[in-house]
């Protein structure tokens, strides 16, 4: 039976070097340089699929830690093509989106290794490198975009991009470096907290990993010591201990991480997982209906697959939207072939031709309106940010009581200006992107 001083994993850290002073990201850097590890053997040829890599320059405790790190995401430990929810747990340090450290790797490799970019994200290399340009907000709308299409099946290549960029083995040794640097870090910080044993170095690697390499600057160091020292002195004169007696590797860990919680923030390190998505204007002022129906220009329109081959046409902006807001609509239990889009851009050609052959088949260019949208120069859909939802049934002045009915339209109702999109009166699968200017 384990005592209060056993330590489960027996094997010890080495010497950790005492810390002098406070934390700096001066200091930081020279814990990294302090690590002095080779560059990854090059592998001849990329797996086809990704699988647990070797690890060198890693003890057995730091492969442990890392383990401990990932142990609670999807997919297997020390995996290189982990991926989860939007794009939040790629690889070995779970990089993500939120905080902009896959972004910076992805920027890296391709910065270092072009040819591999290309041939691991294929056709769609060109639009990963213009969103690894863009700002921070359109990157994530861009991922979000990937991340809706993987899910709905459409675009099944981005799942194949993903599998090879956890393949290739310049990316893996991408990993295993970064990994390195920031297991140096830990060790550093494990020794500023008196952790010696294997499992503190898993605590401390776990916390700065979810916290930042730079957690303990601004004097969080300096108030987790003290609290520590204030609860291990009750925590000996609980157990009637003489002061003089350290504590044992249980109790400073208790103690510590007890103190690391409550000297904590609360709010997440970098990024909040609530970010409001950021609306882009179109028009000013907006904030309703498409008031330009002007034709898109082509260089803001793209292709969204969707079922039997076709394809539904959208402004860049409607279609980042889009998948932001199906994301958050199936989150909360829409399903998704519900918001699946039938109809969006249509060309002045186009609408000309369906508007002249709705007026012949009804006799009524009212009619023929509502069944299209409007005459050519009039109809919003020109725009490429008029689109039309599935809803689940027909479209069809008959249906219209009953579209409005579904969870799918109640919920767009009451959450869809949120992304830009407004309703129309009189067709409910009918919505418009355009979010008001900031004046």
């Amino acid at each position: 039976m384990a005592t209060a001083s056993t330590v489960i994993f027996e094997a010890p850290l080495g010497h950790l070097e005492p810390w002098a002073g406070p934390l700096s990201s001066g200091a930081l850097g020279e814990a990294a340089r302090r690590a002095k590890v080779a560059k990854p053997a090059k592998a001849a040829k990329p797996a086809k699929t990704a699988a647990v890599i070797p690890l060198p320059g890693f003890t057995e405790a730091e492969q442990k830690a890392l383990r401990v790190a990932t142990m609670c995401d999807p997919g297997p430990p020390l995996h290189t093509d982990v991926l989860t929810g939007n794009f939040d747990g790629f690889g070995l340090l779970q990089w993500n989106t939120r905080d902009g450290t896959l972004q910076h790797w992805l920027t890296e490799f391709m910065k270092a290794h072009p040819a591999r970019f290309k041939a691991v994200f294929g056709p769609d290399a060109a639009a990963m490198s213009r969103a690894l340009k863009q700002p921070k907000q359109q990157q994530l709308a861009f991922f979000n975009l990937i991340r809706t299409f993987v899910s709905m099946g459409p675009l099944k290549p981005w799942a194949g991009h993903l599998r090879r960029l956890g393949a290739d083995s310049e990316f893996q040794a991408i990993q295993v470096r970064e990994a390195q640097t920031a297991m140096a870090i830990a060790r550093v910080q494990a020794g500023m907290f008196g952790l010696t044993s294997e499992r503190g170095l898993a605590c401390v690697f776990d916390v700065m990993m979810s916290r930042g390499y730079y957690w303990l600057e601004d004097g969080r160091f300096e108030r987790i010591q003290g609290r520590v020292a204030a609860d291990g002195a009750k925590m000996k004169k609980r157990a009637k201990i003489n002061i003089r007696v350290p504590l044992t590797e249980l109790q400073l860990l208790a103690v510590t991480v007890q103190a690391i919680g409550m000297g904590s923030s609360g709010t997440c390190w970098v990024h909040g997982d609530t970010d409001p998505f950021l609306l882009i204007a179109v028009e000013r002022p907006g904030g309703g209906p498409i008031t330009d129906k002007h034709d898109a220009a082509p260089q803001s329109l793209e292709k969204l697959p969707i079922d039997g081959g076709k394809s539904v046409i959208l402004h860049t902006l409607a279609l980042q939207a889009w998948a932001a807001l199906v994301a958050e609509a199936t989150a909360a239990g829409i399903p998704q072939k519900h918001l699946l889009l039938v109809l969006g851009y249509r060309s002045l050609k186009d609408q000309k031709k369906l508007f002249d052959a709705a007026v012949k088949r009804t006799g009524s260019p009212a009619k023929a309106r509502f069944l299209v949208g409007g005459p050519p120069g009039d109809a919003n859909y020109q725009s490429g940010r008029a689109v039309d939802f599935h809803l689940g049934a027909d479209h069809v002045s008959a249906n219209v009581a009953l579209l409005r009915q579904t969870a799918a339209h109640k919920w767009l109702v009451a959450n869809a200006v949120r992304y830009g999109f407004y309703p129309h009166t009189a067709a409910p699968w009918h919505w418009e992107y355009n979010p008001p200017a900031k004046i």
